[in-house]
């Protein structure tokens, strides 16, 4: 009898430390979760695993709401999710320049501050991607997967510090990035600002994809939609190039 009931306790021992090993594994999975989407990701776009800033260029053609009836061209100079100058001309108004560079931005040689300095920031984090991945990943929140009309996206979001932050929808299947939702403000008593942009159309370059098109918006109200023409990575810019 003490033998049959020793057995027995040797028996649920063994299945209790089965479903142990089983939850610890579980656990780990899920918290490595954020690490296997972010691989996906970059295995997906052939960038670097290094953390190191891509810088390349840009050339498109933009239409915007804002310039009824016209066709504008924008260039684009990014090194890395602080550093980024966009040229935008639209016929017979000039060429607006926005400069941003860390912590400070410039419209057309003024400098700028508070939410329109943040918007410039955000544009430079999102296009920064998927390379910033690597540099935010332990600050990485995994939302899981979301469905989005008939598709299914994997949310990530991380937080760029100073009421900023970037959300990232992927599509699993193919480890792109389809949409991304960047925000700033939402302290007590101040309103959060949000941007979203939309991507499609991605061609590798250099070693590289690219989205050749994107349609953003401001607070739910549609901005531009730009298709580029050209886009390319450059070993450096000038120092001057993100100088007003």
């Amino acid at each position: 009898m003490r033998g049959a009931v020793n057995r027995g306790r040797a028996r649920w021992l063994a299945e209790a430390l089965a479903a142990l090993i089983v939850l610890v594994i579980a656990s780990g999975c899920a918290a490595r979760a954020p690490r296997s989407v972010v691989d996906r990701v970059l295995d997906a776009y052939g960038a670097p695993d290094s953390g190191e800033p891509a810088a390349f260029e840009q050339v498109g053609r933009i239409v915007s709401p804002m310039h009824p009836g016209l066709v504008g061209t924008v260039v684009r100079k990014s090194a890395g999710p602080s550093r980024l100058r966009v040229e935008t001309t639209f016929p017979g108004q000039g060429t607006e320049v926005r400069i941003v560079d860390g912590e400070r931005g410039w419209r057309d040689g003024v400098e700028v501050a508070g939410p329109n300095l943040a918007a410039m920031q955000l544009q430079a984090a999102r296009l920064a991607l998927p390379g910033l991945l690597t540099e935010r990943r332990a600050q990485l929140v995994d939302r899981g997967e979301v469905t989005s009309g008939v598709a299914r996206r994997h949310v990530l979001e991380m937080d760029l510090g100073h009421e900023r932050s970037l959300t990232l929808e992927i599509d699993p299947a193919t480890g792109h990035i389809v949409r991304t939702i960047g925000r700033a403000g939402g302290a007590p008593g101040r309103l959060t600002i949000e941007f979203t942009t939309e991507y499609d159309e991605l061609r590798a370059v250099d070693g590289r994809l690219f989205p050749f098109y994107e349609c953003t918006t401001a607070m739910g109200r549609r901005t531009a939609d730009i298709t580029f023409t050209s886009a390319a990575t450059v070993s450096a810019f000038p120092a001057s190039t993100f100088a007003p």
